[in-house]
């Protein structure tokens, strides 16, 4: 498992507030990853 870093983080909080208005939900929750793979 290899789980989101400071820029992955930072990526996912600007693309939420400033273009989209969704977050990765695996940026947030990466124990999701094993619960569907």
């Amino acid at each position: 498992l290899d789980p989101p870093n400071a820029f992955e983080k930072r990526r996912n909080d600007i693309i939420f507030g400033t273009y989209q208005g969704n977050r990765n939900p695996f940026v947030d929750h990466p124990e999701w990853v094993e619960a569907i793979w």
